[in-house]
């Protein structure tokens, strides 16, 4: 229910961006930076907390307090439709804030409900729901949104941001009705400090096989892949004439598949992680690549789509084997580890992208991304131990069911 209004407001959110920005590419890239600053200062906070509280109470608190952020926003749009950008900076950096909270404790909380034999598939479905959720969010916003973005621009922001807020509060009422999530902690832990907690979820990642190699590969790619959705935008108006509908294609195209890949993936066995995580990257960075030649609005959709059906065979197994490789009460720290690489290095391209946009054309910058994604994404096959390690038939703890 988040992913409903959340595909059809990080888009629109950064269309007002662009919209106010006008061709300085480089104050769109500071919005979507501060939306991803908050998981590299919060990051090893939330994944403590998931260690250490019910889950399920984690998880509530990130939904209404999304909720309630956002009916603050709604209500200063009723009285100024146009926004300055600082709101529009203050507003996503408020909004991750909170929700860096709730995926370390979704992530950590999966195996808890499901058996260690139907994990891959439950990660399968809660991906493949949140893409087909999102295409419905994305069909809604093209149907109703961008004709009211063309016919009243200053109230079509407004309505994404009330959608949003009241997807929210129904996934915080959904959520309310888990079991309780408490995390299974060793008793002698139970006294450790936050710097302790913390250090023990750095150790586990580095001394593992998989995430040792994976994660300062993910975190190479994710400073590169972090500039993609300043491109796009650019993309979007000097290629396709920067409605928000051909906008909204693009992206309806992408998640489509990345649900259609993520079904696909759930009938195979996926046995090693790392090398799927590889070789569905390499691949999805050649499909950036050649994007660059994709001017005509269909060629560039097709690429889209092939990028989409492929991320599910990186994500899903390797997500997987972070939860079955580690105790109950290291998930949450493993999960925040991995999200603090990956989405905290990120405005490091989202700053970037806007200046190189400066220099280069849009051809050149995807080439530049793709080879940015492909080239990291296979350096960790070279090692042996990568390549053989599996991920684990049962969860180091078992289950309370």
């Amino acid at each position: 229910m988040s992913q409903l209004g959340d595909s059809l407001y990080f888009m629109v959110f950064l269309f007002v961006a662009k919209q106010i920005a006008g061709d300085k590419n480089i104050l769109v890239g500071l919005v979507a930076a501060l939306q991803a600053l908050p998981f590299l200062i919060f990051s090893p906070l939330a994944g403590r907390m998931a260690d250490r509280i019910d889950r399920r109470k984690l998880m509530l608190f990130s939904d209404f307090a999304s909720t309630g952020a956002l009916l603050l926003l709604a209500v200063y749009l009723w009285f100024n439709p146009h926004p300055p950008l600082y709101v529009v900076c203050i507003a996503g950096f408020l909004m991750s804030c909170i929700n860096v909270f709730f995926m370390p404790a979704r992530t950590a909380a999966i195996p808890k409900l499901v058996p260690a034999d139907r994990l891959t598939d439950a990660n399968a479905l809660a991906l493949s729901t949140q893409s087909l959720v999102g295409v419905v969010g994305l069909g809604v916003s093209v149907i109703l949104i961008a004709p009211l973005e063309a016919a009243s621009p200053e109230w079509f922001f407004f309505s994404a941001v009330i959608l949003n807020s009241l997807t929210f509060a129904v996934s915080g009422f959904m959520i309310a009705g888990l079991p309780k999530l408490e995390p299974e902690q060793d008793a002698d832990k139970k006294e450790n400090t936050f710097w302790v907690d913390l250090v023990e979820g750095w150790n586990a990642v580095r001394k593992d096989s998989v995430l040792q190699a994976a994660l300062p590969a993910y975190g190479v790619m994710s400073v590169i892949l972090s500039g993609f959705i300043v491109i796009y935008l650019e993309t979007n108006v000097k290629w396709y004439g920067g409605g928000l509908g051909s906008l909204l294609g693009i992206e309806l195209a992408f998640v489509a598949s990345m649900a259609v890949g993520s079904l696909l993936l759930a009938r195979f066995k996926v046995v090693r992680p790392g090398i799927s995580f590889a070789c569905a990257m390499a691949v999805a960075g050649l499909c950036v690549f050649a994007m660059g030649w994709g001017q005509i609005y269909w060629v560039f959709i097709a690429w889209n789509i092939l990028c989409g059906l492929i991320i599910p065979f990186a994500f899903i197994p390797i997500t997987t084997y972070m939860q079955m490789a580690f105790p109950d009460g290291m998930r949450g720290r493993v999960s925040s580890v991995w999200n603090m690489i990956s989405m905290g290095v990120q405005p490091v391209g989202l700053f970037l992208a806007g200046p190189l946009l400066e220099i280069f054309d849009l051809t050149t910058m995807y080439v530049v991304i793709g080879l940015g994604i492909t080239i990291p994404a296979l350096i960790p096959l070279f090692s042996s131990r990568y390549r053989r390690t599996e991920t684990p038939e049962m969860p180091v703890v078992s289950l309370d069911v």
